[in-house]
């Protein structure tokens, strides 16, 4: 299980470096959308580090972290959805050297600390099977 998480973080690691958020790639139906694409203007709430532990602390249920997410920052910084589910996945960019990954398809959502290339440096699990 945690070399199957261990992949899938370094696939969307991958894709977002590859990747050309806000347009249609013609051989995916892979889209990412930025902030400021998916967003209302005058959004401007950001989820924090410290916030969504406790929301998390705070329920056991994934649909219910994922509104309380939407209450406070309702469009994330950048969202996958493909065909496939399980690589969906959702980012809120706390800061610039920190972010919270979540994996929609699978339900887990990660903690993740970046280097100052903007790769994963470290990644704790807060939520999802075991």
């Amino acid at each position: 299980m945690i070399k199957r998480t261990a992949l899938l973080l370094a696939v969307i690691s991958a894709c977002l470096v590859f990747s050309s958020c806000g347009e249609k790639n013609e051989s995916s139906e892979s889209v990412c959308v930025t902030k400021e694409e998916y967003s209302k203007p005058d959004d401007n709430k950001k989820l924090d580090t410290t916030t969504a532990k406790e929301i998390i602390k705070n329920n056991s249920d994934f649909d219910a972290i994922m509104a309380e997410f939407d209450k406070i920052q309702p469009s994330p910084d950048e969202i996958n959805d493909t065909d496939a589910s399980a690589l969906d996945f959702r980012i809120y960019q706390c800061s610039p050297t920190e972010r919270i990954t979540v994996l929609t398809g699978w339900q887990e959502i990660f903690y993740e600390t970046l280097n100052d290339n903007g790769n994963v440096h470290e990644s704790e699990k807060l939520y999802g099977k075991e």
